[in-house]
């Protein structure tokens, strides 16, 4: 079966996922939970990674954290690339990501 052919259902589900996000977000206090982005921590990887390991109260050691990030790639992976989208998909995705605020510097461009 072809990954293509799930597109829109892999859409659905990934728009699921960000909708339960939202609505807990709503149901815990701000300290609680920790908004981490992709392209920050493969910018700097120990740094993002002590600051995960910091808000979940897990000690770290500078050796640690440089072999975590010794292993994350150098630039994101756009894996959106490898199956081919219309431009009704794409259209769908954009409009869906307005609804989310976690989504305000993200485009399917980049």
């Amino acid at each position: 079966k072809d990954r293509w052919r799930d597109l829109p259902e892999s859409i659905s589900f990934y728009f699921s996922l960000a909708e339960g996000l939202r609505n807990l977000k709503t149901k815990i206090a701000a300290d609680e939970i920790i908004d981490a982005r992709h392209e920050l921590f493969i910018q700097n990887p120990a740094y993002s990674l002590k600051m995960l390991c910091d808000f979940l109260g897990i000690d770290t050691t500078d050796s640690y954290l440089n072999d975590c990030a010794s292993i994350i790639y150098q630039s994101p992976h756009k894996t959106r690339y490898n199956v081919p989208w219309t431009p009704e998909l794409i259209k769908r995705v954009e409009n869906r990501m307005k609804e989310f605020s976690f989504f305000d510097d993200y485009s399917f461009a980049d």
